[in-house]
């Protein structure tokens, strides 16, 4: 009986040991950046593995921009009650695609819409952290974290923005957010995308 509690203590230090070398001794790819904080997520791989990510926390030219045009359908600011997007999917506040099961008992109110959106930019600022690889200025990342808080992790993933920046040919990486302009079923240019991957590509270029 003693053995097997020894058995079982011996077990658990040596498992307490491995988790802490796990999380504190993981990759950390080292960005370029100066004022913009970072954070550890916890994440699933590709095959469904844990990994730990370091995730690096937009700025407020990423906030202004996405606030800017994330607006609800009076054009001025977030939308307190749900209502269509260009793009066909139902939204609220800031730009937060209502999901299935989740209720709001409208209108909903600043704070609320606030949270969402911090809620969002999270989901981006992770899918950012996750897919390039290449060091980014401040305002590069910034541009980013918009563009993928509007399309999706997924679409970064695939995209030829990402293969070009984890080139470092970050020259070529205007040109690649100006070619997601398309919304709605059937896609068309829709003239608010067009603004905003102007102003994603500007931020990316010029700062």
């Amino acid at each position: 009986m003693i053995a097997n509690i020894y058995l079982r203590l011996t077990i658990s230090i040596w498992l307490l040991v491995a988790l802490s070398v796990l999380t504190l001794s993981f990759p950390v790819v080292q960005w370029s950046y100066q004022n913009h904080t970072r954070y550890k997520e916890l994440e699933r791989d590709e095959l469904g593995m844990n990994q730990v990510i370091v995730v690096r926390k937009a700025g407020n030219l990423a906030l202004d921009l996405i606030k800017r045009f994330e607006v609800g359908p009076d054009g001025k600011s977030f939308a307190t009650v749900p209502y269509v997007c260009p793009a066909g999917y139902w939204t609220i506040g800031w730009g937060h695609e209502i999901l299935p099961g989740e209720k709001f008992v409208t209108p909903i109110d600043e704070s609320l819409a606030y949270d969402l959106l911090m809620q969002d930019i999270k989901v981006a600022e992770r899918s950012v952290c996750r897919l390039i690889n290449a060091p980014l200025q401040d305002w590069q990342y910034d541009a980013l974290v918009s563009w993928t808080f509007n399309l999706g992790g997924g679409r970064l993933q695939a995209s030829t923005l990402r293969a070009v920046i984890n080139r470092g040919e970050h020259q070529e990486a205007p040109a690649q957010i100006m070619r997601w302009v398309y919304g709605g079923k059937p896609p068309r240019k829709l003239r608010g995308l067009i603004i905003r991957r102007n102003a994603e590509a500007t931020l990316y270029k010029e700062g």
